[in-house]
């Protein structure tokens, strides 16, 4: 990686110190590879996004269990946003989600919740662990008959929701544990 560091440089002196190397170029990038200034600042561009590929930061935290999760889930959030660099968008769509998600879990487990989160340049991942009953995701929204007369139907119209709420929304089971993941594009 410290040897790549020198490439802009090598980029910008290519032209001066070798002028036949990219003279006669007839092609409408001639310019481009011409001049010294723009050829190094296309390499120190290309070198930084190829750099960052792969780059995920992660966070893992207990989610307080006790009423109201509001203030918990946007507190949190909030600070990975600001320490990641998220934008605000994406921080408000999963936290919406991940309020919602927090009240239905809470019914289905009585211990302690553990909210792992990652972001790279693409995705913010959410993943809820749990010990309990799995979450459902309805692929339909339950009836208002359903409603007042199912009593899993208010999970189900949360699972329907979260399917909104996140890009992508699934069940797994790890070690014995229920987990949610919610996905949203960062």
């Amino acid at each position: 990686a410290r040897r790549l560091a020198f490439t802009p440089l090598l980029a910008r002196l290519a032209p001066l110190a070798i002028p036949q190397l990219f003279h006669g170029l007839s092609c409408p990038l001639a310019p481009i590879f011409e001049s010294p200034l723009t050829l190094s600042a296309i390499a120190a561009i290309s070198l930084n996004a190829l750099m960052r590929l792969g780059i995920a930061q992660t966070q893992t935290t207990t989610m307080p269990t006790d009423q109201p999760y509001g203030a918990a889930v946007r507190e949190t959030l909030d600070e990975l946003g600001e320490r990641w660099g998220l934008h605000r968008a994406t921080i408000n769509q999963a936290s919406n989600a991940l309020h919602e998600l927090m009240e239905v879990v809470a019914t289905l487990t009585s211990g302690p919740i553990t909210l792992e989160a990652r972001t790279d340049d693409l995705h913010l991942d959410l993943r809820l662990l749990y010990a309990g009953e799995p979450m459902v995701f309805s692929e339909r929204r339950p009836t208002a008959e359903e409603m007042l007369d199912d009593p899993t139907a208010v999970a189900r119209m949360s699972g329907w929701l979260l399917r909104r709420l996140a890009g992508r929304a699934t069940t797994f089971d790890r070690e014995g544990q229920q987990g949610v993941w919610l996905r949203f594009e960062s």
